[in-house]
């Protein structure tokens, strides 16, 4: 098998890889504590303390018990999440989705800092903790800046088949709207698309359209089943020239998006 086929091939399959409709990730701040190399939520890079309200959360929870929908996992993440000044009321709203429905819900942390360790130990029982416990802004990850776009091998690829982070971490959701996953929802708050869906994607959508935008500028496109590590992960901060340019522009002057 030559090199570029290895390390390609998966990119001009025909194999899509859909949003599940089923989990959701919730991004409830963009505020974080550590900032890791290659963040793909911009922590980094472009860092804000852009939160979710505790009304959009009330939004989101009588929009799925009105449409009866049934999520399997509740991700609810950052920036690091124990940072949102109102977090434990917003885990006691999605109990209500919970208490009728069933399924996870999951709190998302780096673990790192004596607030976050102490904020932790008040968590409910019914919360499942996953704490990565970072010790570095070096950890091993995607390269997320290296936008498919500047690559020539891979800027007329065909976007909307998406990679795996749709199929397996579900929809994203931040202060903006409904994203297929929530790399791309930071997709969005950099580069302005303004294309959050402001009511959940029904479960027959696909949001190929979302994909096909969103994904030209991911680093995860570029290794869709999830598999190619060694060729597309770093502990280095890799930005390619379209990201460059675009965060400087965020730094003159944030995008103008609509909230949720």
């Amino acid at each position: 098998m030559s090199l570029f086929k290895e390390k390609y091939g998966k990119l001009f399959s025909s194999e899509k890889f859909l949003p599940n409709h089923k989990k959701i990730e919730i991004e409830i701040t963009t505020d974080c504590n550590l900032k890791c190399f290659n963040c793909n939520r911009s922590c980094r890079q472009a860092p804000s303390y852009e939160t979710v309200s505790l009304g959009q959360i009330k939004k989101f929870v009588k929009e799925s018990l009105d449409k009866n929908i049934e999520w399997r996992r509740i991700n609810v993440l950052g920036g690091e999440p124990t940072l949102h000044p109102k977090l434990f009321e917003i885990l006691e709203e999605l109990k209500k989705i919970k208490d009728k429905t069933g399924g996870e819900i999951r709190l998302a942390t780096n673990g790192v800092g004596e607030k976050t360790k102490e904020i932790l130990t008040r968590v409910p029982s019914w919360v499942k903790i996953a704490n990565t416990r970072k010790t570095s802004v070096e950890n091993r990850f995607d390269t997320y800046n290296l936008a498919p776009a500047d690559d020539p091998l891979l800027r007329f690829a065909d976007f909307s088949k998406g990679c795996i982070i749709p199929s397996f971490c579900g929809l994203g959701l931040t202060r903006y709207g409904y994203y297929p996953c929530g790399p791309g929802a930071a997709v969005d708050r950099l580069f302005g698309f303004d294309i959050g869906r402001k009511e959940i994607p029904l479960p027959n959508d696909n949001m190929e359209k979302e994909l096909k935008v969103l994904c030209k500028y991911c680093g995860h496109f570029k290794d869709p089943s999830g598999l190619q590590h060694k060729f597309f992960s770093t502990k280095e901060e890799k930005i390619s020239k379209i990201w460059k340019k675009t965060y400087e522009n965020y730094q003159m002057k944030r995008p103008d998006l609509t909230v949720y």
